[in-house]
């Protein structure tokens, strides 16, 4: 709108809350991508862009609504927004709280909150190709794997099991006036989810087989504040600075009980454990960065340069209690291990990052272009471990780790790129070195003192092809190496005993694994037609892959890390075709995808190749005739066969079927109504696993006042009583199933108030998924 992101990228949002009167001309073009900005040439095909260029009495305004609701087994929500513009401003302010685990935030919520702002995924300033590793910036964390830093993640979080609570709010201001873009963002996020679930596996050892049946709940509470502020300058017409900053203030708490029951292969207890783990979290990051981009009056020279820094620093503490009882092979108690510990971590992470890129064309077909990134990691944790005995706690200094980490990564590269009308070729090399600096201590007594000193040298491929065949086709491909160095969790030599009976270590001796990517795609649209297809395949090899050495003991007590082994290969293909049968009354949408996986792992020394082959199949029916009727039917038929070289007795397959339907009608005196029927069949033939989810879902309600502003609607969720969260999946040598308790049947009556206006007629869409 007006040259401008209109609260995200969604042309419905601009349609809906703009009046008719008030659009002078609309305008549709293809949108340049932030590389063609820069280079004047771009390796993506072109976007669709929709622009309305409003009249003057029309260039501000503002929409918004409010939904509160209250409803049986002490369920409530409340959701509002509200977002104000004009020709230079946008303003937005959201607030939510339920405990019913839907209405929360969602995709058009985030666009509408952030604004113009949605979307700045060139803002990492990682210039040039190959930064597909594991060093890009993870905020925080119980040992920086978590990440808690991006906004995004309270509106598209999952919490579809268990018991949810949720209270989130947040507001965001935009600037753009001629060379200035500015952004400011508050969000305030308190989520709590509470579950209990059962899980049954089955894990494989060379030469037998057992299984584990583990019941367990947990409540986990986190809390954080959040602000993010970004400002892009144009200083002329060929020199533009962008600086971010973000800050994060966290607080989780997690706790976790329940049981454990390991089983031989026949049927006889090995082991029983009960267990109670406590942990809370304090943690707080700031980072900030700078981008330069410099155009030159040439077409297509350019220079971009970037600086980033980021410090972390948390605290945990925590227990860990469990009693744990094991059994001989007649089933006699054999002995008894007590374990009640408490653990205090204090962590510090920093990291230095910056890029530069040149691009030089030769004539107006190729482009030259050549990079340096350069990234530093700093970490540094102390964790003391103690056993509590008798109420007072005594150092335990074997498992207590003091660590300090530092590593570097060079990389430098360069390319050459053909584009000219409509097809872009590019070929580049890379020279990656990785450099690893650690000392790992114990306690005084626990005899660990480890340094290590490691160079990870790497040749880094990259080749890419886009074309433009007209006609809304293009082919798209490439193949692409990417070195990704080991996490911190994975080197640092911890020893994580929450679970006595699987106890994880890492590895201070994992070198870098190796990706080698190779991709195809191709993509037709017909606007004459409302036909589309799309068709992908992707390839890939791992060299010193990461996988799992796992040595199982005569009591089943497993200690797992993680090793480089001979790496694995796996293939990703799908096709995607949608047609009109009665153009904009009846479309159809199927899709077909198939996966192929090879991967290793290691149990007891003897090496478990797996193998495993998935297929997707979806089938879309959408019938629109009219604004009276509405019917939405879809089947996903998902299988998954596996296959090991140890144990192949233990070969089968997972079944998962989703029937589903959705009807949106107007019944008499102008009330609508809506059903939603989902049909879920999870299927293992080696489990003999057949567990079926039916959920039924109804409502009724009608637009009031004259200018449509409200809404009154009673709705009925799960009225089959049937929710269940259901999970299983099978890996190199376990197959898990994991069923658990969440929020079912309840009704709820709700009002909604619109301050544009509600609009009557029923959704109608393709059935784009």
């Amino acid at each position: 709108v007006d040259g401008k992101r209109f609260f995200g990228n969604d042309p419905k949002t601009a349609t809906k809350n703009l009046p008719a009167e008030g659009v002078k001309k609309v305008q549709v073009f293809d949108e340049q991508s932030e590389e063609e900005k820069l280079t004047g040439a771009s390796s993506t095909p072109p976007e669709k862009t929709m622009n309305l260029e409003l009249k003057d009495e029309f260039k501000k305004g503002g929409f918004g609504k409010i939904i509160a609701g209250a409803g049986t087994e002490e369920r409530a929500e409340l959701k509002g927004n509200f977002n104000k513009f004009n020709d230079k401003e946008q303003f937005s302010i959201i607030g939510i709280g339920n405990n019913t685990g839907r209405n929360g935030l969602s995709w058009d919520d985030y666009q509408d909150f952030r604004g113009s702002q949605s979307f700045n995924w060139d803002d990492d300033g990682d210039f040039g190709f190959g930064s597909g590793g594991g060093y890009i910036i993870r905020y925080g964390g119980d040992e920086g794997d978590d990440d808690i830093g991006d906004i995004e993640n309270s509106f598209f979080g999952d919490q579809s099991a268990g018991f949810p609570r949720n209270i989130q709010g947040g507001l965001n201001y935009t600037y753009a006036h001629e060379k200035t873009d500015l952004n400011a963002v508050y969000f305030f996020d308190r989520s709590q989810l509470m579950a209990e679930a059962t899980r049954n596996q089955q894990n494989f050892l060379p030469d037998a087989t057992y299984t584990n049946q583990d019941i367990s709940s947990q409540d986990n509470t986190n809390m954080g504040h959040r602000v993010q502020f970004r400002i892009e300058q144009k200083i002329d017409s060929l020199n533009t600075l962008v600086f971010n900053a973000n800050g994060v203030l966290n607080q989780r708490d997690n706790l976790n009980d329940g049981t454990y029951r390991y089983f031989r292969s026949n049927n006889q207890l090995s082991n029983f454990t009960q267990f109670d783990n406590r942990f809370q979290q304090d943690a707080r990051y700031l980072t900030g960065s700078l981008i330069y981009r410099k155009k030159f009056k040439k077409k297509g020279r350019s220079l971009g340069w970037s600086g980033a820094y980021f410090v972390n620093d948390s605290e945990q503490t925590g227990t860990q209690s469990s009693i744990n009882e094991f059994y001989d092979d007649s089933g006699a108690l054999d002995s008894t291990l007590v374990i009640e510990q408490q653990i205090d971590a204090v962590g510090l992470r920093q990291q230095v990052k910056s890029s530069a890129i040149y691009v030089e064309p030769f004539g107006k077909r190729w482009y030259w272009q050549t990079f340096y990134n350069y990234n530093l990691r700093l970490e540094s944790v102390d964790r003391d471990v103690a056993d509590v005995v008798q109420d007072l706690p005594a150092p335990n200094d074997f498992l207590s780790r003091y660590y300090d980490n530092r590593i570097d990564l060079h990389r430098l590269g360069t390319s050459l790129r053909y584009s000219y009308k409509g097809i872009n070729i590019s070929a580049g090399l890379a020279r990656q070195e990785f450099q690893l600096e650690g000392d790992f201590r114990s306690g005084p007594s626990g005899m660990i003192d480890t340094v290590i000193r490691r160079t990870f040298p790497n040749w880094i491929p990259n080749v890419n092809m886009s074309i433009d065949l007209k006609r809304n086709r293009y082919l798209d491909g490439g193949y692409v190496v990417t070195a990704r160095e080991p996490s911190m969790r994975n080197l640092q030599p911890v020893i994580d005993n929450s679970n006595p009976l699987f106890i994880r270590e890492g590895n201070p001796n994992l070198i870098p694994q190796i990706d080698h990517n190779i991709r195809m795609s191709f993509r037709r649209f017909s606007p004459a037609t409302f036909t589309n297809l799309f068709t992908n395949i992707n390839f890939r090899i791992v060299e010193n892959a990461f996988v799992q050495e796992q040595t199982v003991d005569s009591l089943l007590v497993t200690n797992s890390r993680t090793i480089n082994y001979k790496g694995g290969q796996s293939l990703w293909a799908s096709v995607s075709y949608g047609f009109p049968i009665v153009k904009n009354k009846f479309t159809i949408n199927l899709n077909y995808s198939y996966s192929w996986n090879k991967r290793f792992a290691l149990v007891n020394a003897v090496e478990n190749e797996t193998f495993s082959n998935g297929h997707w199949t979806n089938l879309r029916l959408n019938v629109t005739p009219g604004d009276r009727f509405t019917l939405y039917l879809s089947g996903r038929f998902n299988l998954t066969d596996t296959k090991y070289s140890i144990n192949a007795e233990q070969n089968q397959q997972l079944f998962n079927q989703t029937y589903s339907v959705d009807l949106n009608t107007i019944l008499v005196w102008g009330i609508f109504a809506n059903i939603h029927f989902d049909y879920d069949i999870y299927q293992n033939d080696r489990f003999g696993f057949n567990q079926d989810v039916p959920i039924l879902s109804a409502s009724l309600y009608k637009v009031l006042f004259p200018n449509k502003r409200g809404e009154i609607r009673l709705s009925g969720y799960d009225l089959l009583n049937r929710n269940l969260g259901v999970n299983q999946f099978a890996t190199a040598n376990i197959v898990s199933e994991t069923r658990t308790t969440t929020l079912a049947r309840y009704a709820m009556l709700s009002f909604t108030y619109n301050l544009q206006g509600i609009e009557t007629s029923l959704k109608k869409n393709r059935g784009w998924w």
